[in-house]
């Protein structure tokens, strides 16, 4: 199991694994039943300088610049997780928006988060305790954009459950400026309907058109949908994440900001 990220280094797509579920055809080669920390270890050997990979690549004569280069995912325990935050840093893309990249010895690709995967057997889909943590400016869905009825706008839906769409006007309201723009892609498609890339301006409170997304033939799910909604409406921020996760008193989080607002307050003017 993969993401493409293109090496910012390199200058190339490379493969990210950060899972395996089988390393063969027979009900022997099958792991889903492992442990995360197990098919990890299965992983690293699988990807190591001694690994089928390697070796196949090896024997084969294979010129490693004409094939997509796969790496491996950088896995830590939580307890670490301020090691991983030191190896990201914010850039400013040609846009002018807000990046980050990540960045070690062998990785060099652009991030929007930190997964939390719970050392379980693999579960198909999302597992309910896998956790996925974003930076509020960071966070977009794919909604499906439909010519309205009038034939002078879009609405915005999801995937709902039975392959159903959820129509989201009533919550989801685009920003005037990129009606146009995400209206032109629309009309320019057969069917009048394409998957696009959407991301909340809170400042504002509507959404932003981000780009097209013609990899996808669906729009997110309502699940998904809704947990990058929780995410945004509980606001955790980075420093928030690591206090948490590596003070011993990190459920004493709010009880430190609201006497920190208190003293703001009570400061002269």
């Amino acid at each position: 199991m993969f993401d493409l990220q293109f090496h910012q280094k390199d200058k190339r797509y490379v493969f990210i694994v950060f899972d395996i579920i089988a390393t063969g055809s027979s009900a022997a080669d099958s792991h889903v039943d492992k442990p995360f920390v197990e098919r990890l270890r299965i992983l690293n050997d699988f990807l190591s300088e001694d690994g089928p990979y390697a070796s196949g690549i090896r024997d084969l004569d294979i010129n490693r610049h004409a094939i997509m280069l796969i790496l491996r995912k950088k896995w830590v325990h939580h307890r670490h997780i301020m090691d991983v935050f030191r190896q990201i840093q914010r850039v400013q893309k040609r846009d002018h928006s807000l990046g980050r990249i990540y960045s070690d010895d062998k990785r060099v690709h652009y991030t929007d988060g930190i997964v939390f995967c719970p050392n379980t057997k693999y579960v198909p889909n999302t597992h309910p305790e896998y956790l996925k943590w974003k930076w509020s400016d960071l966070i977009t869905i794919d909604f499906l954009a439909t010519l309205n009825q009038a034939g002078d706008g879009v609405q915005l839906s999801c995937g709902g459950p039975r392959n159903s769409l959820v129509e989201l006007d009533s919550v989801v309201r685009l920003d005037p400026k990129d009606v146009p723009v995400v209206l032109k892609l629309v009309l320019r498609t057969p069917n009048r309907q394409a998957i696009m890339e959407f991301g909340f301006n809170a400042d504002k409170g509507l959404w932003n058109y981000k780009c097209a997304r013609p990899d996808k033939d669906s729009a997110n799910y309502i699940r998904t949908v809704l947990g990058s909604l929780v995410n945004m409406a509980e606001g955790i921020s980075e420093e928030e994440l690591q206090y948490r996760l590596t003070n011993p008193n990190g459920q004493e989080w709010n009880n430190h900001m609201k006497r920190l607002r208190r003293s703001l307050l009570e400061q002269p003017k």
